[in-house]
Order: structure tokens, then sequence, then C-alpha cells
């Protein structure tokens, strides 16, 4: 166990020091209590740049950290020392952000600044602001302008700046960059300063997204972390490749991460060394956050170790110094919560510095990231240029971190249409001068701001990646919920204020349209929807009302009838609602009551709304709907009917044709537009969850019977041999097998078997039962493969896609092999098999950003050639934030899938893609959670095999949306970027048994063009900012369409128009809004690069123009888009804001107000 580590290290270091001692040359100063650390840089020696740091984690945390993992499976004990020092020392995300405030946070940063008062040579870098903003709000007066000083003379510096250390894989770009720039809007005020790099050392995998958008195109010139691909980092280390002559790959380059910018953006980029396996912690021996590892100059005391850590410091400093480029190192003098008590730290640093200058075979002083950076640009090296990303991280052959991608489901839902109201609502209140809020929180002034500061928080990368305890989970989405409550209210009001619609309900949460149950709309047979628009263009949207009837109508803003269709719901979505009860529960009538859904139907109609703007409906039901019906001599819509029983199952809109006619849910989907045909197998099935053991495929039969021993996971041959026609043999047949175990983190299936979700009812190969219902308005064929996993295939008139809704949940937790019964983890996948030819190629959006080529077995030229795979499928798995596609180059086709929030993805055979769409495991992964990933519906963990049951309620059920194109590869391109943003950015729909005064509304004069996103629209992070915001972005990346890829010309003058929104006045700011566009190109560094024509995507950005400026005399106020580009602008507008925000008092939302968990 840990303990255990730490002793025999604690016994190591003693012995070597006792070692040293034996010879000790007591060279040390008579003044050993005064230290020189007045160093800088010297020429011609290796420098050592120490950067005190703490990692202080926006989410819960522990103590220690689980290594049992690497104890077994590492051979030499150097190593497992190694390991132990680098990896951050927790346990598991225990306790919530306010806690680890209060008892680290809150005396880090009290201690860290004494002590840089004490000595000005001191530098300290500290990355969270949501903590710091805590410390900030509870200090006096004096003690914020001590603080400041230290940031003006550049003792303290912050580095990423945002509100959080944000993740990488799961996060939509809008959530990064609503992240980081309430951060920088903070450090702005209070200190009039922007940060210059980031320091993400923690999360679990890097986009290219963060490496350009959230570099220097934000104005962060450098980007350093502490995790990266194990065998990447190898060869890197050994600086044994080369892209160019003298330019070897090394664990610094620079990241070019858009393909459609190139060069123009150049972030760089190093993975910290650590001790020399990479980490963000200090090099082995030099931790000194504690009382045990002291440097002790004083040669009176027997403990005398001066020459040791003097000696050991300059043996370590030159081994890395074989593994960098250039004569300047980085240390990360810190871990996670280190400084409580900073004299521990900055003690033993001066001696260091003092005592290791004195010697001069190195040269050590006090340092920052952007000092680093400057000096690694003034050393004229050429460097790498890299595209690849680095993802999926591995730190061994079988500890591949894919799991996260898919972790907590319903937690990255949650967010993701909550970042879209906060959106919404930020329009709405500017669009209405809406400028207070009936309940604020905290020292936050405008009710978005908490949801904002939720949204931003839960971003963490231990939050919306999945890999945090239970109650930590938790906390997240109450933090969220009492947003979402406050957020609602305001809309609320402006829905009173503009359209006249008195106590305007919301079906949110628990209450979700997204499971059919809104008892308001049950309960009322006439009330009036209202569908708010925050997209920059007009869309057209399929609403779907729950309704106890079978007859219904729908009237429009105009008062003319609109198409709808009524369509009964299947037994399974009207059971969803009572799977919130605890089984203790169904006795009580009133608990039961309030969560049987009584609806029957839903009446489904389309509509489209304007763009920022509203319409609104009047629905009607029952004997309402037919006397309404008479009264306008109209007829209803007839409800739709069950479709005749033959062979094959046909459905079809003006776009596709879906014949369902072969074995399973197999069947031909035809482009009725361009004929184009595929057949297309839609299934649901999972892996079992590994509980360690050995890898199909991976070293030889004989090596595996060998080396296993998890007696659960053994494998009989022939499922060892499943599917591996061409086995991954490797020389080392200690990589075919390891105790890593499947949890939140990652994902590692005992085998390559799919299994068809039926197993778990004991018959694998029980077809699928498939219905259909037909009507004027849509079609649906209805697909059950298990009463756990069902889904619905739509097809809609007017609607140019296919639309996939599924629910799969709750897991069964049991084994459904023979012999004794026992846990099994398993990870569900939806998949889609076509008969396209794709070469193993498929693409994936980096963060809603530009579409990244993938290969299987495979990654991209940066990475070592061959790159070794040792889990054939979880290597191979990649996150999806809202794109998956394949391609058949030949045949000109395109096949895209659009998903309603983040998950892992995959093409592990040609023609086919996966999605892994929910995850129950039964064991830790030992990365420190401390727990299996097994959600239910009441917040309990059941894991206990003699007791499956024992939390009283059902497992986590989730529902997911994927809508589907098929075309030539140039209309799937087009159709899925507008169709991702009708998924994930819909329209906020209330209700209200009031009539409206005012039917429609639309905010803008005219709309946005077809690829220009309206990202944000309204005043963001109020609390430190009271200027308007406008953000927009180009949705597509050059060489996508050959139409819509092109640069665009907006002009704001004709787009805002409407009174109260006309613009008087703009300033183009940077993304975050802490620079100006004119500031970041004066600070932007150029880097000397090599091999781009070896590891740069060919042909596209040599087709981007460069950057137009936005000209403030310009009477059209033109933004010029180019693909990719976000424009940020502050402005004035006419009319608007003539209110303050008031001060009110604190809402606070109880637990028994909401449910934790959210389909």
């Amino acid at each position: 166990n840990y303990k255990m580590i730490r002793f025999l290290l604690t016994v190591i270091v003693a012995v070597a020091t006792v070692t040293s001692l034996t010879n000790a040359k007591f060279t040390s100063s008579n003044y050993w209590g005064e230290y020189d650390t007045s160093a800088g840089p010297v020429e011609g020696k290796i420098n050592v740049h120490l950067v005190p740091h703490t990692h202080d984690d926006t989410s819960g945390l522990s103590q220690f950290y689980v290594l049992d993992v690497y104890i077994n499976s590492l051979r030499k004990i150097s190593l497992l020392i190694t390991f132990c020092i680098f990896l951050p020392n927790k346990s598991g995300w225990l306790v919530t952000v306010d806690q680890y405030y209060t008892t680290a946070v809150n005396y880090i940063l009290d201690t860290v600044m004494t002590r840089l008062e004490e000595n000005p040579d001191r530098k300290f870098i500290y990355v969270e602001t949501g903590f710091f903003e805590r410390w900030w709000n509870q200090r006096n007066e004096a003690t914020k302008e001590r603080f400041a000083m230290l940031v003006a003379n550049g003792q303290l510096e912050f580095i990423n700046g945002g509100w959080c250390m944000h993740d990488e894989a799961a996060p939509h770009y809008v959530e990064m960059v609503d992240n980081t720039a309430r951060g920088h809007l903070f450090l702005k005020k209070n200190f009039n300063i922007a940060p210059n790099g980031t320091w993400q050392i923690d999360p679990f995998g890097h986009t290219n997204t963060q490496a350009w958008l959230l570099g220097q195109y934000s104005g962060l010139q450098f980007l350093y972390f502490g995790r990266m691909d194990y065998q990447d980092f190898q060869m890197r280390k050994n600086l044994s490749s080369f892209v160019a002559p003298d330019v070897p790959r090394s664990i610094e380059w620079v990241w070019q991460g858009s393909k459609t910018f190139g060069k123009e953006y150049q972030t760089f980029t190093g993975e910290l060394y650590g001790g020399g396996f990479g980490g963000y912690g200090a090099p082995v021996g030099f931790d000194f956050d504690g009382s045990n590892n002291q440097v002790q100059d004083d040669p009176r005391i027997h403990d005398y170790n001066l020459d040791y850590f003097v000696e050991q410091f300059i043996a370590t400093a030159k081994d890395q110094a074989k593994h960098t480029r250039s004569n300047h190192i980085m240390w990360a003098m810190g871990s996670d919560f280190n400084y409580q008590n900073a004299d521990h730290w900055y003690n033993n640093l001066d001696k260091l510095i003092h005592h290791v200058n004195k010697n001069g075979s190195v040269n050590a002083f006090y340092s920052t990231p952007s000092i680093y950076t400057a000096w690694k640009h003034k050393s004229g090296l050429t460097w790498e240029a890299r595209y690849d990303d680095v993802m999926p991280l591995a730190d061994n052959a079988h500890h591949y971190w894919t799991g996260y991608f898919t972790s907590r489901q319903s937690l990255k839902k949650y967010l993701r249409v909550t970042s879209n109201l906060l959106n919404a609502a930020r329009q709405l209140a500017l669009l209405t001068s809406t400028n207070t809020c009936t309940s604020t929180s905290y020292t936050q002034t405008v009710c978005t701001d908490n949801l904002e500061a939720a949204i931003a928080v839960t971003t963490h990368h231990d939050g919306l990646s999945g890999t945090e305890k239970q109650a930590v989970a938790d906390d997240y989405a109450l933090r969220i919920a009492g947003g979402e409550q406050e957020t609602l209210k305001m809309v609320a009001q402006v829905f009173d204020k503009v359209a006249g619609l008195k106590q305007a309900q919301f079906c949110k949460t628990e209450l979700g349209l997204n499971i059919s149950f809104c008892p308001f709309t049950t309960d009322n047979d006439r009330f009036t929807m209202i569908a708010y628009n925050p997209q920059g263009q007009q869309t057209t949207q399929v609403f779907r009302v729950p309704i106890s009837s079978s007859t219904a109508s729908v009237v429009g803003s105009d008062g003319s009838p609109v198409l709808s269709q009524v369509v009964p719901l299947t037994q399974r979505e009207i059971s969803l609602s009572r799977a919130y009860l605890q089984f203790q529960e169904m006795s009580d009538k009133q608990r039961v009551a309030a969560f049987t859904n009584n609806a029957t139907h839903v009446v489904t109609f389309v509509a489209q709304i304007p763009a920022v703007g509203y319409e609104t409906f009047e629905i009607t039901s029952g004997a309402a709907a037919i006397a309404d019906a008479q009264d306008r001599q109209e007829r209803l819509s007839a409800p739709s009917k069950p479709a005749s029983p033959f062979d094959a199952v046909k459905i079809s809109n003006e776009f596709y044709e879906l014949v369902f006619d072969g074995p399973g849910a197999t069947g031909m989907v035809r482009n009725l537009r361009t004929n184009i045909t595929e057949r297309i197998a839609i299934d649901i099935g999972f892996y079992n969850s590994s509980l360690g053991g050995c890898t199909p495929g991976v070293g030889t039969w004989e090596d595996n019977e060998r080396l296993q021993t998890a007696d659960q996971a053994r494998l009989r041959r022939e499922e060892y041999e499943y599917g591996m026609d061409n086995p991954n043999f490797i020389d080392n047949s200690d990589f075919a097998c390891d105790p890593q175990k499947s949890g939140a983190y990652i994902f590692r299936p005992n085998n390559t078997m799919v299994w068809p979700a039926s197993c778990t009812s004991g018959n694998c190969w029980k077809e699928p039962t498939i219905t259909a219902n037909t009507g004027n308005l849509l079609s649906e064929v209805y697909i059950a493969y298990a009463d756990w996993a069902t889904l619905i295939v739509r097809l809609v008139k007017g609607i140019n896609r296919i639309e996939v809704e599924y629910t799969v949940g709750p897991i069964p937790q049991p084994n459904f092999e023979d012999g004794p019964i026992y846990l099994q983890g398993k990870e569900v996948v939806l998949r889609y098999n076509t008969s396209l030819e794709t070469d193993g190629q498929f693409y994936a959006d980096s963060n809603a950003r530009e579409m990244v080529l993938r290969e299987y077995n495979k990654r991209g030229p940066a990475y070592p050639n061959p790159y070794q795979i040792s889990e054939p499928a979880a290597s191979n798995y990649y996150p999806v934030n809202v794109l998956i596609a394949l391609e058949d180059k030949n045949r000109d086709i395109g096949f895209s899938v659009a998903v309603d929030r983040s998950m892992g993805g995959s093409s592990l055979a040609s023609g086919s893609l996966e999605l892994m769409v929910h995850r129950r495991t039964q064991s830790d992964d030992s990365r420190g959670v401390g727990q299996p990933l097994n959600e239910t519906m009441c917040g309990c963990r059941d894991q206990d095999p003699a007791h499956i049951g024992q939390c009283n309620c059902t497992g986590l059920i989730i529902k997911g949306i994927n809508y589907l194109y098929l075309d030539s590869i140039a209309n799937t391109n087009a159709a899925r970027r507008t169709g991702s943003e009708d998924l994930n950015y819909d329209p906020i729909v209330a209700f209200s048994q009031s009539q409206a005064t005012q039917p429609s509304l639309s905010g803008l004069g005219k709309d946005l063009p077809r690829n220009v996103k309206l990202m944000t629209f309204g005043v963001v992070s109020p609390q430190y900012n009271d200027k308007v915001f406008l953000r927009l972005s180009h949705i597509f990346e050059s060489g996508e369409h050959p139409e819509w890829s092109k640069p665009v010309n907006v002009s704001l003058t004709d787009i805002f128009t409407k009174q109260g929104l006309t613009i008087a006045a703009a300033q183009e700011v940077s993304l975050t809004g802490n620079r100006t566009p004119q500031e970041i190109e004066a600070m932007k560094l150029v880097w000397p690069v090599a091999g781009e024509e070896k590891q740069m995507p060919k042909g596209t950005h040599t087709s981007v123009p460069e950057q137009v400026s936005f000209d403030t005399n310009d009477p059209a106020m033109s933004v010029y888009l180019r693909p990719m580009d976000i424009r940020t602008f502050t402005y004035e507008i006419v009319g608007a804001f003539s209110q303050p925000y008031p001060q009110s008092r604190a809402w606070i939302l109880s637990n028994s107000d909401i449910w934790i968990y959210f389909n």
C-alpha cells in the first residue's frame, strides 16, 4: 500500500544520506542561515528553473494514491520509486470545492503570500481562479493590496487563469471558453493582468483545440502538462527520432494544432519531466511538502545532509538536460494542495539555490513558466512542428484512459443542456433589459452568474470527466441545479414581460420533456407553449409535448393550424419517471403519484423559430381539441397507426427511405435526393469490463496462460482468439497480462467481443423486436434489444436527417456466463455498421471545432512508428464531443453521426462506427477515485454481489439522441454542422395557462449566414465585467465544404437593427476579453519549426487568407470570419441597460428540491 511505499522510500533516502555522510566535505559557509537566491540564467551552464506551484483541484481530493496496479506490474524498484513520486497523491475525489477551500487552499494562499514578502527573489504560480476568488473575497483591503503588489512585481504569476483547470476530452469549446474567460475577467478587473500561458498539468489527454484556440489564438503563448502517452514520452525523452537533421522530437515542441491555420498559431508545448517519467511533481527526493524531507546545512547537527542534496540536485539536473533541448530545464516544485505551510518549501529551496550555485556545476533560480518559455525562445533552436493531439492517454500497455470519455453520461448531458440555457438567458436579459433577478447567492449579483460559475467549475478535469466520487458528482449537479433554477426564474420573468405569459413552467430536471414527463401539459387540456431560439439563424425544430389524450391540435402564433401528429408512448417511456423512486417508496402513495407519468401520448409538430426570437403555440388536447377543431371547421390530425405486419418494416420522408429487412436491426438506407444507398445495421451491445488479466490477441496464448492470475478473468482459448486474424504479438510477453481493471478512468474490456444486449436475459441469439408507427408527419420504428436496451428510429416530414433515440439502462449487474454469480461491469455501445469502405479511418471532432482523422491501430506522424497496440478496443477509442464520421472517398459517400453529449467513440472495422453510450463498472481502476463507476437513480453505489439491489433503487438510465446523415461527403459535412447546432443548441421551451400578448418576436434584423454561430450575446461574468460580449464563430474548417468553408463577411449594423439592440460602438477583444488583438499580435512568439511537411495535414491551411482587422470607423461594422475563426467584441447598445443590477437576498436550494440524476 501507499504507506509501505512511503516507508520504503524513506529508508532508501536515509541509506543514501548515510552513504553520502561517510564522505561529507562540510564545505558550507559559516553563514548557513543567510542565502543568496538572486541568481538568474547564466550562459553556458545548465539553468534549472525552479517553479513553485500547487495543484489545487476545484474538486474533492484526498491524501493518498492507490498504486497496486503499478506495484504488480513494474519489475524494477527504480521505476517504482519514480511512479510513486510523479503521480498525484490522491486516493479519491472525496470532498467538495468548498470543503477543500476551507481545509487547504485558504492556508496555501495565506502562507505563500507571507513567504513571498520575505524574499523578493521567491516566486509562485497559481492556476485555479475559482479557488482564488473565494480567498480574495474574504480578505480585507490591506491584504488585497499586499497581494496585488506581489502580482505587480512578478513574484506571483497567474498561469492559465481559468475558473478551473478544465478537462479537455469532454467540454464543448463554448464551455472551455466560458470557463477560461470567467477567470480571465476576474484577473483583469482585480489586477489588470492577462495570463501569458497555460498550465494544464493534470487532464488525462490533450486536444488540438486546447493547443490552438486556448493557446496562441487567445494570447496564451505556451502550454505545459504532466501527462502524455508513455510510448510517445519514451521516444521523445530519448531524442531518438528526428523530423529534420538536428531537430529531434523531444518532450517540448511547437504545437500547430489547427490544420486550418497551421503555423499562424504556434503554442510552445512541453511535457513536464517530473522524476524522469513525466508528471507535475518535483524530481525524486526533492518534495519538501512536510517535515520529513529537509535540507540540513548546519554541520554542527548530526543529520547534516547538504552534500547529498547538492550532489543529487546536480546529478538530476544533468540527467534531465540530456533529455531536454537547450541548456534550460524546468522543475515543477509542488503537487496537489502543496504549500499549506510554505515555509517547508521556501526554506529548502532557498538553501538549494544558494549552495548549488556556490558549487557552480549547474545554475538554479526561482522562475515561472513565462520566464522559462522566454529563454527557450531566446535559444534560437528550431523545433518540431506538431499537429497530432495527445489522445488517448496511456501510461502503460493496458492502461488506456478512454473510459472517462463516457463516464457519467447524465452529468455530461446536464452540462450541455444548461450551457445552452446560460447563453439563451444572457440573450433574453439583453433583449428585454431584464436586469434584476429574484434570487442571488454568495457574491453574485446577477442570476445567470451562479449558473455560469457552476458550469465553469464543472468543466474541471475531475468533474465533467466523470472521474470524481459519487458525492462530488452530486455536488456538481447540485451547484448547476441551483444556478439553473435561478436562471429559469429570470427567463420566466422575461417571458412574462415580453410575451405576456404568466407563471411560465419549465419541464426540466426530473420533470423532463426528455423522458416525456411534464405534469403541467398532461394535467391541462389547453395551454400556451413558447419556444425561444438562441441561434443566429432561423431554426426548424421538432417539438414533442406529452399529453394524456389521443387527440390534440396545435395553432401557431398567426392563428393558423400547425400540422401535428399524436404518437402513443411506449410503456418503457411511461415508466421512466418512476425510476427516480426508491423501492421502499413504492408504498408511499403520495410519492408514487408525484412520479407517475399520466401522459399516454405526445403531440409532435414541426415549427420554424426565428433567430434570437420566439414563437408561441396554442395546444389543446382531448375534448378541448375536438371542440376547437369544430369551431374552426377543420379536421384534427389523425393519430399514428401501427404499421401493417409484413416482412420488411419501411418508413420514409422527403429525404430518406429506411427498410428494415435483414437479421437483427439491419436495413437499407436510401437518400432520396441523391439516390445514395447503403445497408446499415444498428445494434446495442456491451463489452464485459476487465477485472484484470490478459488481453486477447496480445502476445501468445501460452504467455497468457502462464501469466494469468485472476480466476474471473480467465479466458478460453476460443475467446482469446475471437476476431483476432492478426494478433499483435509482442516480444516482451509481460505486456500480454496486467491486473488493470476497467473503471471511471480506464476502459479495458476483457476481450474484443461486443455481446448482444439480449445476453443478459440468457439468450444471446434472440432477435430484437421491431415494430413501427406511421402517420402524416412522422414515422417511427421501435427496436427492443433487451428490456434495458431500446431505441426509436424516426423520420419527420421536412427534416433532412434520421433521428435515433436510445434508452439504455439500468445496466444489469450479474455476469451472464455459466458459473458462479458475480458482478460484471459492462460498457454499452451503440453501433452503426455500414458497407462503406473506409480503410480503418474515421473522423471525430476536437471539442466541436475541427474534425480529426483517426486510424485503426495507428497514431499520427508525431508518434512512434510503429505504435505498439496492446488493447485492441480501448486503444482505438477517442473523445466525441458532437460529431463522428466515416468517408468512402472512392464512392464520395459520407456518413456522419451527431451526438447530444460527449462520449467515447471509435471505428473498429471498416464501415463501422460505435459510440459508448453508458458504463457501469463493478471495480475501481486504481486511479484514485476509490469507487466503481456504479451509478444508480438514487445516488447509492450497488456493488455487493451477495446483495444485489441493496441500494433500494434502480441503476442509472440514460436516454440520448443521435442525428444521422448519409449523403455525398460535401452534403453530409454541411448537414452535420448545422444539425449539430440544432441538436445541442435547441430552443428553450416553457408552458403557461395564459395566452401570449405578443405571440412572436425576432431579435435580429436578418439572420447570420449559415456558417456563422452566434456563440455569445450578452453580459458575461457580470461580477467582473459590465460590457456586452458578442462572439461570432465560423463553424466550418478549411476544406470541409466547397461553399460553407469560405470566409464570410458579417455586417453588425445589418444584423443588429432592432430597437434596443442597435450597436453604437464596438471594440474587438481577445477570445476571453482580456486583451486587444493588437496586444496579442505584439506579444506573439514566432518559432522556427521543422517537420511541417511530414506532420501537418496536407492542403488545408494554405488556402486560408490573412486576418482582416476590424475597422471601428466602418459604418457597416464588417466582421471578417475565416474558417474556424471566432471574433469577439465588446460594445455599447443604444437604449439597453438603463437600470443597475441590485443586490438581493440569497436563494438556497435544498437537497430535497431536486433530483441529482438527469437523463
